[in-house]
């Protein structure tokens, strides 16, 4: 009976080892975790196939698992740490992406006034020009605006094109499983909206400035 008693009061003793160690995970890095997790486990299970010398078991069992809870806890800080990072990479390209789609619509705001602008100031140009009359100094920089104003939307067209097809270039890397593909897929889509804009802006400038003949 006494031997039983004392098997009994190992088996608690390794029993409290563990709990504590699952108690104080919180505050502990996960190798430390792992260390105290598996040295509780460890003696349990030592003292537990031990035999007779149930002692002695208990302390192999829990150098054995707190050694082996270390290096599991290592791997898992591991990965818990480049999940983080993935984390904040996809985070900064959802940031980024919502950044650009909000610029690429002010783009295709301002193209879309300059373009409304244009048709009526061009207008008076073609007039001034079928009478015979030649540009004045005003008129020539309103021209010349006009001209600068085509070009921006050229150029914020050509950008908005590049941000959608690197994005779409980043959805297909990722094979459709990361976690911000949706996301960005969605902001590719604003993208796109404001890029149709532009060019229907740049088409109307055009028009306008091809009708000019000086």
């Amino acid at each position: 009976m006494p031997k039983y008693r004392h098997s009994f009061r190992l088996l608690l003793l390794a029993g409290a080892v563990a709990l504590g160690g699952c108690q104080q995970a919180n505050n502990m890095p996960l190798a430390a975790q792992g260390a105290a997790v598996g040295a509780g486990a460890g003696a349990l299970l030592g003292a537990v196939l031990s035999g007779n010398n149930r002692g002695q078991g208990a302390l192999i069992g829990a150098a054995l698992g707190a050694g082996l809870g270390a290096v599991t806890g290592s791997v898992l800080q591991g990965q818990q740490q480049s999940y983080a990072a993935t984390e904040q990479d996809l985070t900064g390209r959802e940031r980024n992406a919502q950044e650009i789609a909000q610029q690429m619509q002010a783009e295709a705001g301002s193209a879309r006034s300059a373009a409304s602008r244009m048709s009526g100031e061009l207008a008076v140009l073609r007039r001034e020009i079928s009478s015979g009359r030649g540009l004045n100094a005003q008129q020539a920089q309103t021209l010349d605006q006009a001209k600068r104003d085509r070009d921006r939307a050229q150029a914020a067209l050509n950008e908005g094109e590049a941000h959608v097809a690197a994005m779409r270039r980043q959805i297909a890397a990722s094979g459709g499983k990361g976690g911000g593909d949706g996301a960005l897929a969605e902001e590719a889509a604003r993208i796109e909206r404001s890029n149709a804009s532009l060019a229907e802006s740049l088409r109307r400038m055009n028009a306008d400035l091809g009708r000019i003949e000086i």
